[in-house]
Formats: C-alpha cells, structure tokens, sequence
C-alpha cells in the first residue's frame, strides 16, 4: 500500500518443502526435450518467453503443430529483447541490433511450466527458455537471469522460496476509450475509497471470485485479495514458490487480470504511480531461503541478518531492478507506505527491509519495487544482494525497531531518479560480478532508452503549468 500525497523522501509466506525448480537448460538439444501431453480437449498452446519488461512474448500454436514441432523448440525473432515498452526497436545492443541482422533464437518450452489458461478455451501456456543459435541460453533473457541467482543459491546450499504481493488499478475505462481521452481525464472503478473495508472486495466479488477461480485452474493460488487506499486500487497475494516458478506465476497473473478485466469492460494497469493524487501500487517481495532438508534457514536469526546486510550493502547497486521507469520513482514519498531509505526493522511498514512471520514462515519483505518490475530481474536482484550478504559475513545496521523510519534523517535515501539509478548499476562492480557485463550493459541500454524517452515527452502537466507563462 502506498498512500498518495506525501512528500518525496500479507500475508505470511510460509516455507515449505521446495519444490522442482523449473528447468534450466544450459546446451539443450531437440532431443533432450520430451513432448508434454494434450490436455483432453486443448486446441491451442502458446509458447512464451518473458521480454525486458516481463511481457508475455510469443505465438499461439495448433496442437498438432506443437506436438510435431513446437515441442522442440519455436523459432522467434531476437527483436524482444532488443525493443523499447512501445515496442520501438532500440539501438546499442552489443548482441542485438541490425547490424547482426535480427536472427532468430530458439524458444524452448520448460515442460514444468505446462498449464491450462482457464480464462480462454482449451488452451495451454508453456513458458519457454531463450537459447541461441550456438545452443547457448540467451544471456539476456530474463528468465536465464534468474535461473542464474537461483544456482548461486543452490551452490550455497539454498532454495529461494518467494512470493509476490502485487497491486493494481482498475478503471471503468475500454482500450479504446482510453486512446481517444488521450490516457487522461481515466475513470477509476468504484466511486469512493474503501481501503481495507470488505464491501471495497464485496462490490466486485463476481470479478474477484472469477479471477481467482481461472487463476487456480491455471495453476496460480491466490492467498488474498483486499481493497487497496486509493479508488479502483486492489491487492492480490500469490502463494509463495521456488523463484523461477513464482515469476513465471508472476507474470501469467498480470497477464490473467488485464484479459479477465477486460472482458468485464475494465481496465488494469500496474503503472507504478497512475497520478499525483492517488496511491502508489508496489510489489513486495517477499522472500526466505530453505535449506538441504527443506527448512526455512531464516530461523537463524543470524543468516536472515546477513541476507538483510547484503541488501542494505548492495541494494542501491541493484536498485534500476526494482525501479525500472521514470514513473517508478514518483512512488518513493514520505509518509505512505514507500520506503525512503534502506532501512529494516521487525514488523515495522515504515522500513525498506521489514522482517516478519514467526518459526516456519519467518521471512523478509523488500518493500522497494512497484508494481511495474520485471519479476524475474527484480527477485535476481532481490537473491544477488542478499545471497552477497550470507558469502560476505554482512551485518546490517542497528534497524529502526518499530520507530518512524521516515523520521531518521541519518539513513542513505535511495536513489532519487532513475538517472542515479542507472549509473549506480552501470559502474558497479557488484552488478557486473553476479549479473555479467552483458547483461548490464543491454539492461542500462533498455532503461537509458526509456529515461530518454520520457524527457522528450510534452504531458499535460506541462501544458497546464506552462501554457500562459
């Protein structure tokens, strides 16, 4: 939650037993894949990758097409990792770019990922990894980011268990109602706030229960939904799983709530800050890490503080990961509910890091990222600090217990815009270390571009503000 007009500067995750880590296929060949079976009556399977953004990118195939074929691998363009969130291809890839000649990587589909998408009739999602002509993973590829954190973890005798607790907005708005007001003068649904109230949920409960009926089927467990600060704001929980696999839910959800919404003739976006006036929409992280027998290691108080060290050490190294927009940063603001410093405390919504849950379900919750991140990107870096954090040794700072973060003028603020945020990332040696060269350079690429992007942007703040001077 994050409350709207302030200056600028849950659900218990339980860790249970792991579970099989979606597959990680380093050279795979066609042979190694096994053809996944038909659902009873499914005609169509989509095959998808997650792009920069974490957009569900790929192709709708027939079911006899994909048995035949599809389950060796689907050839796609390279172009998705080398496009802006418009879909403007981007220059200054060093792997991607024209003078390369935009070929083709292979889409190879992770057989664990199979599921029905409920909301559409007999059809499957199978989320797919990016390898390239050489029989190598696309390094770039969000989801071989991940998968590359996860096997640090794995090494350290670790498995990531994660959650998202993502908000949204819906608006009494249509796709083309939207293009013709220009994305201005939008109509939030719901005609007055009702923050944590349960007519706010009540109002809508046939959406809701839809939403989380189609969700369940197609494999995503929603723990909870409430009403959020703002009109039209809602929160949803998803049940906490290995890293890989919850993003993949990650990303499925967002892409189950717009479809769903919209055939009940709304809208949802997950920008970061819709408007000045109305509440932030964030995405915490919530995280522990269960070792070789399936307990949750952070009940050693001391492993948690390292994991919270490391990210207090090299969070402001990962921060372009949690806020990749310029938009992201018009949610850090004093007094509501956005973190403005790397703070952590026990139980305290105030902090950055805010440790909670007892015995099993002990675990922490990065409140920094909104709900515009890249999953997969935001839980590598999430995993990179904190990982750093247990190698190292790190201790955290003396947290602020359950005092007024906002009110410690002696914490380091986090990035301010997202040209800090950028630059920090780019001239890190930590982010170069865990992530790869490659991989920051074509992130700092694809955020420069956007960063770009929007100062050459006229909005209507600025013909309000500036028409008669």
């Amino acid at each position: 939650m994050d409350s709207p007009n302030r200056e600028r500067h849950s659900s218990p995750l339980t860790a249970g037993s792991p579970e099989p880590a979606p597959g990680v296929h380093p050279q795979l060949t066609r042979s190694q894949q096994s053809p996944l079976p038909a659902g009873p009556s499914t005609e169509t399977y989509i095959v998808a990758v997650p792009d920069l953004a974490g957009r569900l990118v790929g192709k709708r195939l027939t079911a006899d097409f994909y048995h035949r074929q599809g389950v060796r691998g689907v050839r796609t363009c390279e172009v998705v990792f080398g496009w802006g969130l418009g879909h403007e291809v981007l220059d200054g890839f060093s792997t991607i770019g024209w003078e390369r000649g935009y070929g083709d990587f292979i889409a190879i589909p992770d057989p664990a990922t199979a599921r029905p998408l409920a909301w559409w009739p007999a059809t499957e999602l199978v989320i797919a990894d990016a390898v390239g002509r050489d029989g190598h993973p696309v390094a770039v590829a969000p989801r071989h980011v991940l998968q590359r954190q996860v096997r640090r973890a794995n090494d350290l005798g670790f498995t990531p268990i994660v959650a998202s607790e993502l908000e949204f907005t819906l608006f009494e708005e249509t796709a083309q109602s939207m293009r013709d007001k220009g994305h201005v003068l939008l109509t939030p649904h719901g005609q007055s706030m009702h923050p944590e109230l349960v007519e706010g949920t009540g109002v809508d409960e046939e959406l809701f229960a839809e939403l989380r009926r189609s969700l369940a089927a197609s494999g995503i467990l929603v723990e909870s939904i409430k009403s959020e600060y703002s009109r039209g704001q809602f929160e949803l929980v998803m049940s906490a799983k290995s890293a890989v696999a919850a993003a993949d839910d990650h990303a499925v959800f967002k892409l189950g709530v717009r479809e769903i919404c919209r055939r009940a003739g709304l809208s949802a976006t997950f920008m970061a800050k819709w408007d000045a006036s109305h509440g932030g929409s964030s995405c915490h992280l919530h995280v522990s890490l269960n070792d070789s027998d399936g307990r949750n290691a952070f009940i050693d108080d001391s492993l948690l503080r390292s994991f919270v060290g490391g990210l207090q050490r090299y969070g402001r190294d990962v921060f372009l990961l949690w806020a990749p927009y310029p938009n992201s940063y018009k949610r850090f603001r004093l007094g509501s509910f956005a973190p403005a410093s790397l703070s952590w405390g026990d139980d305290n919504r105030t902090v950055a890091l805010r440790v909670t849950g007892v015995g099993d379900s002990r675990h922490l919750e990065n409140r920094v990222p909104g709900a515009d991140v890249n999953p997969y990107l935001a839980y590598s870096g999430l995993l990179a600090a904190g990982l750093a954090g247990i190698e190292e040794h790190l201790q955290p700072d003396g947290g602020v217990s359950s005092a007024n973060a906002y009110a410690r003028a002696d914490l380091p603020p986090l990035p301010a815009t997202l040209d800090e945020a950028i630059e920090t990332f780019a001239t890190s040696p930590f982010t170069r270390e865990r992530l790869g060269d490659d991989v920051v350079d074509h992130i700092v690429t694809f955020a420069a571009a956007e960063r770009d992007a929007a100062r050459l942007a006229v909005t209507d703040w600025d013909r309000s503000r500036l028409f008669e001077v």
